[in-house]
């Protein structure tokens, strides 16, 4: 990856995001028509347990990434990172998790939904649906600056290795532990290959580098596949914990590779992060209603509904996302710190005319 400034080099984040993003949404397509009782074809299947092994995985190397670039020094900057933060992270969990309850509690039946009637109730410590992942992300927030301010930077490799054997190694159903317990070593990843400037040292051509790393891609789980069927239970995590960090590496580099040259592909891949956020909250309402619409007309080819439900899943979200952005009082459920630097630029504009 060649030596470029700040913005460009950050396109290629631009283009994971993007595509862990449309992998979230093809695995719960899929997911969601093979609970509906909806037979789906060998293809489908391993499209669905493939993208599963990596996309929230790519998030949070993404989400270390970005996150090395601050410097908190001492308890006040982090007290004010984990603040705002709160803000950022918590309104669109709670928001999005009280609304995803309050109507799958009247379409259980057709959204493949059960969840306890105090489930509102106990959100603060068991997410419910996609929405775990800000859950999580903020338990790596609040304990990664507070680690890095009592030991120092985190930005040995060995760091990334121990994270990595506890994946494989650790298995807890503590709801506060778990994620940090399984996802942790790819945030710290992403924060490794942002301050040792791992990327700018890759001297592969573009097109070389998707090449490898698609055909990588495929081979990891090529193997993966087979070898999951033959391992005993205690080696399938270990398993399963390399291919996947296999599998995000691998789709860094294609990401990389993308982001290399400017063309169509890129420029929507860049463009279509900007919706990224509506996109992962959002598109499960969408594609949901469109499998069930489908089937109360008689459609239940898996291929059509596929095809479908990922089309509708996304446009609906980006086209929802352009509405919810033009009111401040919706925006601000998904989009809080956005909406209160708006307001707070405005009232200072405005003090400043009188």
């Amino acid at each position: 990856m060649s030596n470029r400034n700040s913005n460009e080099q950050l396109i290629f984040i631009n283009v994971l995001k993007s595509i862990s993003c449309i992998c979230v949404l093809i695995g719960h397509v899929i997911k969601g028509i093979i609970k509906a009782g909806i037979d789906v074809s060998p293809i489908l299947y391993h499209i669905s347990v493939y993208v599963y092994l990596f996309h929230v995985p790519c998030f949070f190397f993404a989400s270390g990434y970005l996150y090395a670039n601050k410097q908190l020094g001492d308890i006040n900057q982090y007290a004010h990172f984990i603040i705002r933060k709160l803000i950022i992270l918590g309104v669109p969990y709670f928001s999005c998790s009280i609304f995803y309850l309050f109507f799958s509690s009247f379409l259980s039946s057709e959204m493949n939904t059960t969840y306890a009637s105090n489930a509102v109730m106990t959100l603060w410590y068991e997410p419910v649906a996609q929405y775990w992942y800000l859950y999580a992300l903020l338990e790596f927030f609040i304990v990664f600056p507070l680690v890095e301010i009592v030991f120092g930077r985190l930005n040995k490799v060995w760091i990334v290795l121990a994270l990595a054997l506890l994946a494989m190694f650790v298995d807890t159903d503590i709801v506060c532990l778990r994620y940090i317990v399984q996802y942790a070593v790819f945030f710290e990843l992403g924060a490794y290959f942002n301050r040792n400037d791992v990327l700018n040292k890759i001297n592969i051509n573009g097109r070389q580098l998707l090449i490898y790393c698609c055909v990588g891609s495929v081979t990891v789980y090529f193997c993966y596949s087979i070898f999951r069927e033959n391992v005993l239970l205690e080696q399938s995590q270990i398993l399963k914990c390399t291919a996947m960090i296999l599998l995000v590496l691998a789709t860094l580099g294609i990401s990389v590779a993308i982001a290399e040259e400017k063309n169509y592909v890129r420029t929507f891949l860049n463009w279509l992060c900007k919706y990224s956020l509506y996109v992962y909250l959002l598109h499960t309402w969408f594609s949901g209603t469109c499998r069930i619409i489908l089937r109360k007309i008689g459609i239940t080819d898996c291929w059509l509904q596929s095809i479908f439900g990922i089309v509708i899943g996304l446009a609906g979200s980006i086209l929802a996302a352009m509405i919810i952005r033009r009111f401040s009082i919706l925006r601000f459920w998904i989009e809080p710190m956005t909406v209160i630097k708006h307001l707070s630029s405005k009232a200072d504009k405005n003090r400043s005319a009188c």
